[in-house]
Formats: structure tokens, C-alpha cells, sequence
């Protein structure tokens, strides 16, 4: 469920091997961090775990229905991407 559509990719399968949250300061603001490592990702996958934690956060969806997501293959289920502006890309290991 967190590919978009559109990813040319031959299999789904991915393992995301780490998922880290935590609250940051950075230019007198307060922000929340969200690092995510995996063995590959699919299109828009990291948007798509970021806005459903968005959403958990807001207390739209539970944590439950975030563990359902990952699970299933009906991406209508999900919410919205997290908008791209705001997150970069900060190592990639070979």
C-alpha cells in the first residue's frame, strides 16, 4: 500500500530495516524528524509513511490502522502523501 502509482518497479517488496521519529529544534522552530531506512523504496513510498504518520499523530488514524496499511494492498486506504517540501533525501549506502 505505500506505492503510488505509476513505479515501473517489477516487485513490491521492500524492508524497511529502521524507522525513527523524534522532536528536533532547528532555526528557532520546532520540528519533527522522521528517518526511514530501508533496502530500497518504491515511488513516493517514504511521502506516503510520512503522511499516514502525520495522520496517527493527529489522531486521524490509529497505530493499528497504520500496521493494517503495511499489510495490505489497497492503497485507497490511505491517506494523503506528506507534501514533498520539507523532506530531503540525507544518505544512501550501496
Amino acid at each position: 500500500a505505500w506505492q503510488s502509482a505509476g513505479s515501473p518497479a517489477p516487485t513490491t517488496i521492500r524492508e524497511v530495516k529502521r524507522l525513527g521519529i523524534q522532536r528536533t529544534e532547528a532555526f528557532d522552530s520546532q520540528l519533527i524528524e522522521i528517518e526511514i531506512e530501508a533496502d530500497a523504496f518504491l515511488y513516493q513510498m517514504v511521502r506516503n509513511i510520512v503522511g499516514a504518520l502525520i495522520e496517527a499523530g493527529r489522531g486521524h488514524i490509529t497505530g493499528e490502522d497504520v500496521r493494517r496499511l503495511t499489510e495490505g494492498l489497497d492503497r485507497t486506504k490511505c491517506p494523503p502523501p506528506a507534501p514533498s517540501q520539507g523532506l530531503c533525501l540525507v544518505q544512501v549506502n550501496y
